[in-house]
């Protein structure tokens, strides 16, 4: 069976009409093993279309000769004949790249406030929560300004990248512009904007994003999606919105759970995955981690993602320069790599999500005992569980790399005053987690 190439994988990503259904069944006419080969999404042991892969593979394997394929005419499923006149039509209703019916919705400021707006969040989010690709996204956001004159470019970067990446999420996509407004509207709080002109741009920005989000938006299985969920996210965490922001986190990491970002398997032997991919992706997936645990803790309500087993951490590449470069990323012995904070936070979320299961929630996987509630195991909120926790936050507390250290800091004289001021934040960032 052929592989596919990520030039391949470019020219498949305009079906959106999927080989498996809403209630997990395989509607393509080809076996089952095929409509995973042609789809990006996840689908565990225990559902309908992992089954008929089985089977289909066992009967394959048994028997010599072909068996025939059993076509379903449009009439005998009515939701995919009534999903394939529209797709023939023209008129899906997803729309994936700009309408010019719709021309307002895509407006962008003046350059200079655009750079102003975009190096604010770079300087002074970005590094907290470094969950997507930073040159795949300049790129996409520099042609924004560059007149095409009607031709069709190349993709600026390879698939699978999320932000600014072709195909699904490069600046004539709806994702991107989601995504874009949402970091004016972070990047507005540290501007150089007056008091009222600050107000009033944040406004503006967070109403174009809003604009974008829809069901629409949902169906497009990208994961430049769940990353621009989660800027959404980040910005909600600072408004008097929280039913808003503990559903965009919810949505991001049942969205990245459908991408398979929360396990390093692939279920299609045909995708090939650079190391660049593999890591946004598990980048991506630790944001949706953190976030999640963030938000549950703020809300005292279940996380999504505690019971998941961790993925690997991520590299300390910094990824200035779009490649993963491990032998050249900075380190603790010549320039500190501003991806230590991430590394460092991951690991106190995880502790985080052990407090939140053992003293304010019940246990994982345990079922409560609702025929009498007063018998559920009172040890859990015992003084020896919080003291073994209590033991665990300080072993993380010494452990913590010295460059993030707020207790034996690292003198950073001798480091450049950008990179120093981005670390001296992380640091107080998470000290005060």
């Amino acid at each position: 069976m052929p592989v596919l190439s990520p030039a391949e994988r470019l020219e498949g990503a305009s079906e959106l009409v999927g080989a498996i259904t809403a209630m997990g069944a395989v509607s393509t006419e080809k076996d089952a093993s095929h409509a995973f080969d042609a789809t990006d999404d996840f689908y565990g042991s225990s559902s309908a279309a992992s089954f008929m892969k089985e089977a289909s593979n066992f009967v394959k394997k048994n028997h010599t000769h072909r068996i025939p394929d059993i076509d379903v005419l449009p009439t005998q499923m009515p939701h995919l004949a009534t999903y394939n006149s529209l797709h023939s039509k023209g008129d899906l209703g997803i729309p994936t790249h700009m309408q010019f019916a719709q021309a307002d919705k895509f407006a962008l400021p003046t350059r200079a406030l655009a750079d102003h707006l975009l190096k604010r969040y770079f300087e002074r989010v970005y590094w907290l929560y470094p969950f997507f690709h930073k040159p795949t996204f300049e790129r996409a956001y520099e042609s924004l300004w560059t007149p095409n004159h009607g031709h069709s470019a190349e993709p600026l970067s390879p698939p699978g990248l999320g932000l600014g990446s072709s195909p699904g999420a490069d600046a004539s996509t709806i994702v991107f512009h989601f995504a874009l407004n949402t970091i004016f509207a972070l990047g507005c709080q540290f501007s150089d904007l007056s008091p009222d002109g600050k107000a009033s741009a944040l406004q503006t920005y967070f109403d174009r994003a809003k604009a974008f989000v829809s069901l629409d938006l949902l169906d497009l299985n990208n994961i430049g999606v769940v990353q621009a969920l989660l800027l959404m996210t980040i910005f909600l965490l600072g408004t008097p919105f929280p039913q808003r922001c503990w559903n965009s986190v919810g949505v991001a990491c049942r969205l990245a759970q459908g991408l398979g970002l929360h396990t390093e398997a692939s279920q299609s032997t045909r995708i090939i995955r650079s190391e660049l991919e593999k890591e946004i992706r598990r980048r991506t997936w630790h944001g949706c981690v953190i976030l999640d645990l963030t938000v549950s803790m703020t809300y005292g309500r279940p996380t999504m993602t505690a019971h998941i087993d961790a993925l690997a951490l991520p590299s300390i590449a910094e990824l200035d320069y779009g490649e993963l470069d491990r032998q050249n990323s900075p380190s603790s012995g010549s320039v500190p790599s501003k991806m230590y904070f991430y590394l460092e936070h991951i690991q106190q979320c995880h502790i985080m999500g052990e407090i939140l299961s053992t003293v304010y929630q019940s246990p994982l996987g345990r079922p409560t005992n609702l025929q009498d509630p007063s018998s559920s195991d009172q040890a859990t909120h015992g003084l020896d569980a919080i003291l073994a926790l209590d033991e665990k936050l300080s072993r993380y507390e010494r452990s913590v790399n010295p460059i993030m250290s707020w207790s034996t800091p690292t003198d950073l004289m001798a480091v450049e005053l950008e990179r120093r001021q981005i670390i001296v934040t992380q640091r107080t960032v998470l000290h005060g987690k």
